[in-house]
């Protein structure tokens, strides 16, 4: 059954951009089938399923809003138009919104390319990723490094069915029955500078490892972000139950509209970055000069 999509009217807002200030930029990747979400995105976008009385995206663009986001690109292709529909200009969430269509599905990466009007470092996460991760936090500390791009982790503990056998030079010194080992995954958040797309060829398929490779590849630095914070990939039917559930327990945690939340991105480490990267804002939105 398709959930009930109905636009809340709850959101909270602070100042968006005015006159002669850069935006703080978001792209959200919103354009796959979500083909392992089925039934619920037989002819729904992923990006709209309801985890409480909002989608993930409106979750989103309000955690991108309260900490401190002005501009929200989205990257649509499949049912693009109900997401343009939903999400408008923007305005009620108090975001610019602006819209890049992947007419034929290149990749998590290549979409990149689309994206107009793109000059300073940018947030890039996927649509189906909820998270009470500071993600204001999470740019400034990429702002700070100068890297070309800052990937989120995420611990992730991967049980092993076997006993494994720890040795040096063919003496075992140690058995562990059946361990549980701890691996950082790429958790679908980045922050990018827009540097980063003279590796992207054009017109070609690309997904954001490739990209990693590529920038690695060419001497450019990837940082990573560790993320302790509730995360969830809300892929399949029982990933997307697990997030209702963890927000139903914890509404608050997860900055659920309504709540209130610092902003996390401050003038003085957007302009301590000044010549680290393609192009700095000399002025944030919302904040004294």
């Amino acid at each position: 059954m398709v959930e009930d999509v109905t636009r809340p009217e709850s959101y909270s807002h602070s100042a968006s951009a005015g006159p002669g200030e850069v935006a703080v930029h978001a792209i959200i990747l919103a354009g796959g089938k979500g083909t392992r979400l089925a039934p619920y995105t037989d002819d729904l976008p992923k990006s709209l399923i309801q985890i409480s009385e909002h989608s993930i995206l409106e979750i989103i663009a309000h955690q991108l809003q309260m900490s401190g986001f002005t501009r929200l690109t989205l990257c649509v292709s499949h049912l693009g138009e109900m997401i343009t529909e939903r999400m408008g200009d923007g305005s009620h969430f108090r975001l610019e919104i602006d819209y890049c269509w992947d007419r034929e599905p290149l990749g998590t990466a290549a979409p990149l390319l689309l994206v107009e009007d793109w000059d300073t470092p940018a947030l890039v996460m996927n649509c189906d990723i909820l998270t009470a991760v500071d993600l204001g936090a999470l740019t400034a500390d990429h702002l700070r490094s100068g890297a070309y791009m800052t990937v989120a982790t995420h611990r992730h503990q991967v049980p092993v069915d076997f006993g494994v056998i720890d040795s040096v030079d063919g003496l075992v010194h140690r058995i562990r029955e059946k361990p549980r080992i701890s691996l950082d995954v790429s958790a679908g958040i980045q922050v990018i500078d827009p540097r980063a797309r003279e590796c992207i060829p054009p017109g070609e398929r690309m997904d954001m490892p490739q990209l990693v490779a590529e920038l690695l590849g060419r001497g450019h630095q990837v940082r990573s972000f560790h993320m302790a914070e509730p995360w969830h990939d809300i892929g399949t039917p029982t990933s997307l139950h697990a997030a209702k559930d963890a927000v139903s327990r914890s509404p608050e945690r997860y900055r659920l509209p309504g709540a209130s939340w610092p902003v996390s991105i401050d003038r003085h480490t957007a302009l301590a970055t000044a010549g680290r990267s393609g192009g700095v804002p000399s002025k944030l939105p919302g904040l004294d000069s």
